[in-house]
């Protein structure tokens, strides 16, 4: 095994402690995947008041087999509730986002 490859033993005087690797190994990882698989969509609700974003979010997440990525506070009292899933679990959350809005007469955006 190469020395640029085999991971070195840190050693006290008790003997070998814990496996420490080399910066050489950390190439040989595989890259961690951030890319979205191909079959999800991203939808979006903007809306005119935080207490307003909080309940469509969970009307969204409660309608359909969407997961919440998180709340975006945009300026001027709009907030943002961004959900990711499959395309048709998506747009059904939407609408069901922007009809809570709607009834909690705050001004949704899509």
């Amino acid at each position: 095994m190469p020395e640029s490859i085999r991971p070195a033993v840190a050693r006290t005087h008790r003997g070998p402690v814990t496996q420490i690797p080399r910066k050489a190994d950390l190439s040989l990882k595989p890259p961690v995947d951030r890319v979205a698989p191909r079959n999800t969509a991203l939808g979006l609700v903007c809306t005119r008041s935080f207490p307003a974003v909080v309940g469509t979010a969970d009307m969204m997440v409660k309608s359909a087999g969407v997961t919440l990525v998180g709340y975006e506070k945009t300026g001027d009292g709009y907030c943002t509730a961004v959900v990711r899933g499959k395309y048709a679990d998506v747009k059904l959350a939407v609408e069901v986002g922007v009809d809570t809005a709607k009834n909690l007469n705050s001004t949704s955006l899509v």
